[in-house]
């Protein structure tokens, strides 16, 4: 039996695959070992040398002992026997050489059956913060699993890192889901949700190759395709476009949600998208309306990409769950997709630039280091764009000035646009 920090105790496995593992254990040298050592003792067949007998006489006496015993054993005749053991152990300076020993020695422990179990436990309530696992653990420790004698605090066993509880969580959320793959775990979620909530509208339709797309057409595709969600938000290519059957489209909205787009959105709607928020790079949009205590989200869509059609067809969708929206303005970033979608979906609708995403255009324009602009004429083109954006709507030989409407150009990658 060799300490877990020795060169025995875990064995680096082979992998099938090219990569290098650096370090495919934790051992770190340690010699010490314990040994066990086991004797059995037949009485009735032992050979007396108390005599001084010859090398050859005891020699033959042993021979005749040992084939008398086998005999014995081979016919079944009760022998009677008796066991010894021998335990031989490490001292501790051979642990203090390589490793922490003593009360210390609990850093290094494997995570508790019972400590374990309560994580998956914890995990299937929907409890996954690393903090509120170590909190509710600890007290589970000290009130229920070790109430006469706590464990000291360094114990790993007991009182896991936040390292430990994350590998236990992510194993216990992947056994909870209903498939491995995000889309189809959705898919399989929706009847529930409907059937918890019957007033709240949800539309979705997964990501679908066309039949007999071969493997390599699968993977050739843009990655994410294959699992039904795409990592991308440019427009497919006409080979992409030929693989599709369908392309993916999620859209909710609850009923209050639809009570306020009534009463709010009328006048005017904000639409705005937004990137790097979760785990996937689809294009998350959010539905919003000014409410008389501030703004409010009332209903939200993803697409698979980030062009026209697919987000006209997800305002199409919303339109016939809100038959009464008939919005006069609606306001967005700067976005042909987004324009052009809306003005396919609300025909003589005026759509208007956020002012924080025109402003944000403007100083990565002016701060972009290829248009040589010094600091002092990057504020002075800043305060010049701002007051025509914020002048009032007079004209002047027949020329409006004003920089709101979404039509109106923004600055471009290669250059300054003069629209005032």
């Amino acid at each position: 039996m060799h300490c877990q920090f020795g060169d025995h105790y875990f064995k680096k496995k082979e992998r099938k695959s090219s990569r290098v593992c650096i370090q495919g254990t934790r051992k770190i040298g340690c010699q010490a070992h314990v040994e066990i050592r086991e004797y059995i003792l037949y009485p009735e067949y032992s050979v007396n040398v108390t005599k001084k007998l010859s090398t050859w006489k005891t020699r033959t006496i042993r021979k005749s002992k040992l084939e008398e015993l086998r005999m014995s054993l081979k016919t079944g005749k009760k022998v009677k026997v008796e066991r010894k053991y021998f335990v031989s152990l490490p001292t501790e300076e051979a642990h203090h050489q390589t490793h922490l020993a003593g009360g210390m020695h609990g850093m290094a422990q494997k995570v508790h059956p019972q400590v374990a179990e309560k994580i998956r436990e914890l995990v299937s309530e929907g409890i996954t913060d690393t903090s509120s696992v170590s909190r509710m653990l600890r007290h589970y420790v000290n009130h229920h699993l070790c109430q006469e004698e706590k464990p000291k605090p360094s114990d790993r066993a007991y009182y896991p890192t936040e390292d430990d509880i994350k590998n236990h969580v992510y194993p216990a959320k992947q056994a909870l889901q209903l498939s491995k793959l995000d889309q189809k775990n959705l898919e399989l979620k929706l009847p529930k949700w409907k059937s918890e909530h019957p007033d709240s509208n949800i539309f979705f339709r997964p990501f679908k190759l066309k039949e007999g797309t071969n493997e390599e057409k699968k993977y050739a595709l843009k990655p994410g395709c294959y699992t039904g969600v795409s990592t991308t938000c440019e427009t497919e290519t006409a080979e992409d476009k030929n693989n599709f059957e369908d392309t993916l489209l999620w859209i909710h909205q609850e009923k209050w949600q639809q009570e306020l787009l009534t009463k709010y959105g009328n006048d005017i709607s904000l639409i705005d998208a937004t990137y790097k928020t979760t785990k996937y790079e689809l294009p998350l949009f959010f539905l919003s309306v000014q409410t008389n205590v501030g703004y409010s989200s009332v209903a939200q869509f993803i697409t698979q990409n980030e062009t026209a059609q697919d987000i006209q067809e997800a305002l199409e969708v919303l339109k016939t769950w809100n038959p009464l929206w008939k919005p006069n303005f609606l306001m967005l970033d700067y976005s042909e997709a987004e324009i052009a979608a809306i003005e396919g979906a609300f025909p003589g609708i005026q759509t208007y630039l956020c002012d924080f995403h025109r402003e944000q255009c403007w100083e990565r324009w002016v701060r972009d280091q290829k248009h040589e602009l010094s600091p002092e004429d990057g504020e002075k083109l800043l305060e010049l764009l701002r007051a025509c954006a914020y002048a009032p709507p007079a004209t002047e030989e027949g020329v409006p000035v004003v920089l709101c409407p979404a039509r109106a150009r923004l600055p471009a990658r290669n250059g300054l646009v003069n629209e005032v």
